[in-house]
């Protein structure tokens, strides 16, 4: 590896192990070398001196030098959060603006995603200046992308290039759901990382599933569910009841997994992904990950225990203001309360 060690006069070249850094003489410099006494014999006292002061360390080690230290932290990969924020929804148009708990509801997704430890920068995509507006007045980062886009995954292709095209560069991007108020960042954290340090070269996706609650959790055609491989790889996403049985009804004994909305790409894949054609088991199930299953590449999965999903309905953000109205609901372990400074400090 180069450093800033390595600009060197000519008489010296640095010699790199897996933890050593050394100088060694390569016979071309002075007639009488740093460290050795004129008849030939090497002084180790000054040897050791000028070695110490051509290789300052930081930290309490004292054994990396920061250049290296450096580039080594240059080379983590670069995560980019996503959320795209429709207006225009079928089923509930202005969702992302409307009112949980005092406050709109990208407010909420925004800043839980922020709280991830592992995004290097996190924005909202939209089509409407109105969301735009909203997301800046409380400090946030809004990109207006084309209303054509066909999906949130069209958005958040058009974003990364707009930063690519800035000299910004991402390794993996995360997609987060705008109408998710309650996401967690510790499930950001984790389905970025299945992307980060996957060691299959054909886990191009990640994605999260937790154990499904109960009869009505299965069988709702929008509860989507999967089921996996050994290695947490996805075999299948349905809106049906997966795993099936001969009755053709759910059975209290049988694991279910139930996909959670959120998903995060390798920045090189993401691309492909938008070209993907729409296949035979995307067209029959309604869900846009089933091509890549199709296509021959590999989604694995993160296992977490529980989870707030998404908003899809008036009436489910009706429900939740309710429950925050009774102090029924909590997240990360504090009872979420409508308005003040309160409800301010629990985000």
């Amino acid at each position: 590896q180069k450093s800033a060690l390595s600009n060197r006069p000519s008489s010296y070249s640095l010699v790199a192990g897996p933890r050593l850094f050394s100088v060694c003489h390569m016979g071309c410099g002075p007639s009488t070398p740093a460290g050795m006494h004129k008849d030939g014999k090497v002084d180790y006292r000054a040897r050791k001196a000028a070695h110490a002061r051509t290789h300052k360390h930081d930290g309490p080690s004292g054994r990396l030098p920061a250049s290296i230290d450096e580039q080594n932290k240059r080379k983590a990969p670069r995560v980019l959060g996503i959320i795209p924020a429709r207006y225009g929804s079928t089923r509930f148009p202005g969702k992302p603006l409307a009112d949980l708990a005092g406050k709109p509801m990208i407010w909420h997704t925004y800043t839980n995603a922020c709280k991830s430890r592992v995004l290097d920068l996190c924005v909202v995509a939209t089509d409407d200046a109105r969301i735009k507006k909203v997301v800046e007045s409380f400090g946030g980062i809004c990109v207006l992308t084309d209303p054509n886009c066909v999906n949130g995954t069209e958005r958040c292709l058009e974003v990364y290039r707009k930063y690519v095209n800035k000299g910004d560069e991402y390794d993996v991007i995360v997609n987060i759901q705008g109408d998710e108020p309650f996401i967690e960042p510790e499930h950001i954290d984790l389905v970025a990382q299945i992307v980060c340090e996957a060691e299959e070269d054909d886990v191009c996706m990640g994605t999260l599933c937790r154990p499904a609650i109960d009869r009505k959790d299965v069988e709702g055609v929008n509860n989507v569910k999967v089921v996996v491989d050994r290695n947490m790889n996805a075999l299948y996403f349905s809106r049906a009841i997966i795993p099936h049985n001969k009755t053709g009804t759910y059975d209290p004994k049988t694991k279910y997994l139930r996909k959670l909305g959120i998903y995060s790409y390798r920045a090189d894949f993401l691309p492909e992904y938008v070209r993907m054609p729409e296949s035979m088991l995307q067209i029959s199930e309604d869900l846009e990950q089933n091509k890549v299953i199709e296509a021959g590449y590999k989604i694995k999965l993160g296992w977490v225990e529980d989870a707030v999903h998404g908003v899809d309905t008036v009436g489910q953000l009706e429900a939740l203001n309710l429950a925050i109205e009774n102090g029924q609901l909590k997240h990360r372990g504090k009872r979420i309360k409508k308005g003040g400074r309160a409800f301010k400090s629990q985000f």
